[in-house]
């Protein structure tokens, strides 16, 4: 069976298309939730099991309408594959009875539990199948129906304490790549909201400025926000201690990021269509595929963290954006840009693979082209830092593996930061000139590694751009 991505336009028409056998292997998404037996809240014979379907079914549809709305799909039996991160996908159609969908007893769950109430107009239903019938059900987008965020409130019976809070704000949840997170307690939630709604701020006195502010809120999760100010040097600590804290604490890494000259904010930051932010964080450019880029696997989707969207791959990869327009990525060294240098023997070679380390400079500055030239003015200024988080000792060199025989820099790693310094909005949107000279840079000072002409770069009038032909090439030879 294939595990297959599916987005909302490929579930929408399978329903249409009635297409049960379509859902075989489909992966959860922050949009796409699937069960095997359908909800049930009106449970008499089994108190505990009562209460937990009804929250359940109350973290579900509020979660999936927080996140930019979306499908449950019920009648599906999941399956996991450890190698893939525990991912979960549709393994069986089962299909489910007709006559155990009680939609009625939902709705009066939903809109008794829920602020603001949720009514029974907000969704769509149905059955597609026949000898095994599957039951979706479409979820608006919060926003759109101007009930944005759905709230859990009054009683609700905690399961795994074994106790009911009695009367109390229970939380406010999103998706989470595939799961339901909750992102606030009741105490959590009413303290962050007496801070933002009585702040002095004038953005609080409109109604814009109040989602805005509750966009905010939703991503105040627990950790530190990433850059505010406008000084690099001072982000610069807090930026790579958070970015080696989300990688493999047992690996070297590299990092990129750029930081606003200018104090300037993202608008409608919290967006998640395709078209927005999030869709960029999760399809960013690449040369190829399969190529040592910024991209991610799949099943891996952009979330909120602190003020700011990242998106992982596993602990390998991370790429971040902040609502200050802060655009930071790394990947660690070992198993990533020392991918194809330690195939022979069992003692560990400090090497890097040089055209892994370009190519991910170059996918780099081409999103950072793509973010500054959709997303912020024309006219902001970046500073860029570059640098090798060192942690386990190594002196890494350089292995150049193009060509008939590789070749490996005579010296290690000496320097291990670079400030670019101000790079305006002409050299931003040269992404193969910028990548160029932080390559450069890191061959020359960094690693002491002179050549005419440079490995991986050649000449484009009278200045050094990257030869992507090279990697395009690779990809057709492989």
């Amino acid at each position: 069976m294939d595990i297959v991505q599916l987005d909302k336009s490929q579930i929408a028409k399978l329903i249409e298309e009635k297409n049960v056998n379509g859902f075989a292997g489909a992966v959860e998404a922050p949009f796409f939730e699937f069960r095997e037996k359908p909800y049930y809240p009106d449970n008499e014979h089994d108190t505990t099991s009562k209460e937990k379907s009804r929250l359940e079914l109350l973290k579900d549809f509020s979660s999936v309408a927080n996140s930019g709305g979306g499908y449950i799909v019920i009648g599906l039996i999941p399956g996991e594959d450890v190698s893939q991160f525990n991912l979960e996908y549709a393994k069986e159609v089962k299909g489910i009875e007709e006559e155990k969908f009680n939609l009625k007893g939902w709705l009066d769950i939903l809109s008794t539990y829920l602020i603001p109430k949720f009514q029974e107009n907000f969704i769509k239903h149905g059955f597609i199948g026949e000898d095994k019938k599957l039951l979706w059900i479409e979820i608006p987008d919060a926003k759109e129906i101007g009930c944005y965020p759905f709230l859990i409130a009054k009683d609700q019976w905690i399961t795994e304490d074994e106790k009911l809070l009695k009367g109390e704000l229970y939380g406010l949840y999103f998706r989470d790549g595939s799961k339901n997170r909750q992102l606030f307690s009741a105490e959590k939630f009413q303290e962050r909201m007496s801070e933002i709604l009585n702040s002095k701020s004038p953005e609080g006195e409109s109604s814009s400025g109040l989602e805005a502010k509750i966009d905010r809120l939703l991503a105040l999760q627990e950790g530190t926000a990433t850059a505010r100010s406008v000084d690099p040097e001072l982000e610069k600590k807090e930026i790579v201690r958070n970015l080696g804290n989300k990688l493999d604490q047992d690996s070297d890494i590299f990092y990129m990021f750029a930081v606003p000259t200018k104090k300037a904010e993202v608008g409608k930051f919290w967006e998640t269509g395709e078209d927005d932010l999030y869709g960029l964080l999760k399809k960013p450019p690449t040369l190829r595929n399969m190529g040592w880029d910024l991209n991610v696997w799949i099943t891996e989707f952009p979330k909120p963290a602190g003020e700011a969207w990242e998106i992982m791959n596993g602990n390998r990869k991370i790429l971040m954006v902040s609502k200050m327009g802060v655009v930071a990525a790394a990947g660690t060294v070992q198993e990533f840009l020392d991918w194809a240098t330690n195939k022979d023997g069992e003692v560990y070679k400090p090497i890097i693979n040089a055209f892994a380390l370009v190519e991910y400079v170059d996918m780099y500055c081409y999103f950072l082209k793509e973010f500054t030239s959709r997303f912020m003015q024309l006219d902001t200024e970046y500073t860029v830092l570059v640098g090798f988080i060192l942690r386990t000792g190594q002196q890494f060199r350089l292995q150049f593996t193009v060509g008939m025989f590789p070749k490996v820099a005579p010296d290690p790693l000496t320097k291990s930061d670079w400030n670019f310094g101000q790079v305006d909005a002409a050299k931003l949107a040269n992404p193969q000139a910028l990548a160029a000279q932080i390559v450069k840079e890191n061959y020359a000072s960094g690693f002491g590694y002179v050549s005419d002409p440079p490995e991986y770069l050649k000449k484009d009038g009278d200045m050094w751009v990257i030869d992507e032909g090279l990697y395009k090439k690779q990809e057709q030879t492989t």
